[in-house]
Parts: structure tokens; sequence; C-alpha cells
């Protein structure tokens, strides 16, 4: 969206543009700010934000540390505005749910999931109801994550064993990573025991 959003700056007097980078790419040189927004940055791109209304959109955790960052910093939060990539959702039946073809080693069923985390060498019972992601970052397990709704893939995570279901169709997994044992652990729920590779 850079392109397009330089095009809008460049077109409206009153669009100041500010672009902060959390990922730089290697070999392309990135001079800007990085990390994700912080008082330093907010004060330096729009030293009148107090005077101004907020509005947010992104993942839960991105917005959560924004609102915290301005109510700290005495914004007004009357003027605080947000949006969600989407709305929380219930598992879907299995009927409706694509579920990932099991091995024959984990085709048994429990009366709780239970995930096995093969880098970290952790075995954990979980709900039925958690996400693999949720499940990993309550442990201090790192999977690289991004938007949490299953579109943008920086999850993407290969499943070793077992079997899961999605809330949703994962928009952020081609087949070919589909074919390769890949999943999005932000909207993968696991059924039985499952391997990931975490």
């Amino acid at each position: 969206m850079r392109q397009e959003l330089e095009l809008l700056a460049s077109r409206q007097s009153n669009f100041r543009l500010a672009i902060t980078v959390t990922r730089p790419k290697l070999g392309q040189p990135w001079h800007g700010f990085t990390g994700r927004l912080t008082e330093e940055m907010l004060l330096n791109i729009a030293p009148d934000f107090r005077e101004r209304v907020v509005y947010i959109c992104g993942a839960n955790s991105f917005m959560q540390g924004v609102k915290t960052m301005l109510a700290s910093l005495n914004f007004p939060m009357e003027n605080y505005r947000e949006e969600s990539f989407g709305v929380e959702k219930k598992l879907t039946t299995e009927s409706q749910a694509e579920v990932e073809k099991p091995s024959s080693a984990t085709a048994q069923t429990s009366s709780k999931p239970i995930l096995v985390f093969s880098k970290s060498g952790k075995e954990i019972a979980c709900d039925e109801e958690e996400s693999v992601l949720a499940v990993a970052q309550q442990h201090d397990i790192k999977i690289r994550a991004g938007c949490m709704q299953g579109v943008c893939g920086a999850c993407k995570t290969r499943k070793l064993d077992g079997q899961v279901k999605y809330q949703t169709e994962p928009d952020g997994l081609e087949k070919c990573d589909r074919d390769l044992g890949y999943i999005l652990p932000c909207i993968a729920f696991p059924v039985g025991k499952v391997a990931i590779e975490a």
C-alpha cells in the first residue's frame, strides 16, 4: 500500500504520511521509523495529537498497545476510534470447517486436545476453543504473527502431525503450502493430538 498512500499524500495538502516498518526487508535499505508506534514517534509525527481524532485499525494486540499508550499520554479517549480486521468468530462445526487430513499416528481422539511444540519441547493440553497460536503465546512459544485473522500469512507454521480445523477459510495460505503441511496457527484449532514445528 506504500505507493498508493504516497500518491494520496502527494495529492492532498492536509494528508501527512508517516510510515514505520516492523520488519524491514533484507537488501532494501530503510531510513524511516522502525518498530511499533511509540510515544517518541507519535510526538515526532503529530505533536498536536491531543487535539485530533485518532483512528486505529489492525491486529488486536496493536490496537490495545496504541490505546494504552494514548490513555497514558492523557489523550481525550472520547476522540479515539478503532476498527478491527474482523470480529471474533465462534468455531464452525466440523462439517463446515476445513479439516486437515490426520496421520495414522494421531488419528486417535482424546477428550482434550494436546499440542506438541517440537522445537520448544513442550506438550500442552489445551481447550478445543483455543487457537494453536493462542496456546503458543500463553506458554512463551515464539510464533511470528500479524493480522490474527488468517489473512496475512505471517504466522504460517509447519504441522508435523495431527489435524486442525479452521474457524474461517485460511486466506493467507497457498495450496502448495497446505500440501507441504503448513497451517495458520492464528485460526487453526487442534483436533486431538497435534505436533507443530515451533
